[in-house]
């Protein structure tokens, strides 16, 4: 087995990589449902979720679930330094998780670039246009999180 370099480590302490990416999305699609119960709201229009609901979904998933009842572990302090929603403690914001996901979670390309479009497009839209105005803040998102956002 080699041995992981110091970003490695970084992405390896955290359980991300240890689930699927679709997998993954599909749990925080169900803690958007448990913070935003209203059927009659698209599921697009909930911009975050809450710790109490990703606690959750998660409950079932020993390693994540040991993490996130933790106020002290390594992923609850990296997830309010870098996906809390506007500033909120305790919202997490989905388009920050869904851009870790991408980057950290199991799956090939076929699996991420879903989530990718769903990032670049909102409102179930059938097609990104080069101009919108969503574009150039998910990229700076998710582009900061391969960079400084993590350092």
């Amino acid at each position: 087995m080699k041995e992981l370099n110091r970003w490695e480590r970084f992405e390896k302490s955290f359980p991300f990589y240890r689930m699927d990416v679709n997998g993954f999305m599909k749990l925080v699609n169900d803690a958007r449902r448990i913070t935003q119960p209203d059927m009659s709201i698209p599921l697009y229009e909930t911009k975050y979720i809450t710790l109490e609901s990703l606690k959750a979904v998660m409950e079932k998933n020993e390693m994540w679930s040991a993490e996130l009842h933790s106020e002290e572990s390594g992923l609850i302090k990296f997830l309010n330094a870098t996906c809390l929603h506007e500033g909120n403690a305790d919202q997490y914001c989905i388009q920050n998780l869904r851009c870790i996901a991408i980057l950290w979670c199991d799956g090939d390309v076929k699996e991420k670039v879903p989530e990718l479009y769903d990032i670049l497009q909102d409102n179930d839209q059938p097609s990104i246009a080069a101009n919108d105005k969503d574009v150039p803040p998910a990229l700076n998102t998710l582009f900061d999180f391969t960079g400084y956002t993590i350092i």
